[in-house]
């Protein structure tokens, strides 16, 4: 993956995390609040902390996404050149090809 889609997928998490989060906390406050604010719905106040807990976890499954997406690829790469398996001549591209027809 290259930086710019990875840096793409990075702001489209950012924002659909941050839209989420804002929803589920305007959500749970307007439960809690809603005796102050006199909009008397047929709900127990402290229904309300569930919601803004849950604004408060939804930033837990964007960071584990961008960690398997784009550093996930990014790792990926540089764990298999530090492997061992390639040699520096092989890297970059100064091997000489073997004659395997015999």
């Amino acid at each position: 993956m290259d930086r710019q889609t990875g840096m793409i997928i990075t702001v489209i998490v950012a924002v659909l995390t941050l839209c989420c989060s804002v929803l589920c906390c305007t959500t749970g406050l307007l439960i809690a609040l809603n005796e102050q604010l006199e909009l008397y719905w047929d709900i127990e106040p402290g229904v309300g902390v569930a919601p803004c807990c849950l604004s408060i976890l939804v930033w837990v499954i964007p960071v584990l996404l961008w960690f398997f997406l784009v550093r996930g690829k990014n790792g990926a790469v540089e764990s298999d050149l530090g492997a061992g398996s390639y040699t520096p001549e092989y890297i970059e591209g100064d091997y000489e090809e073997e004659d395997l027809t015999e």
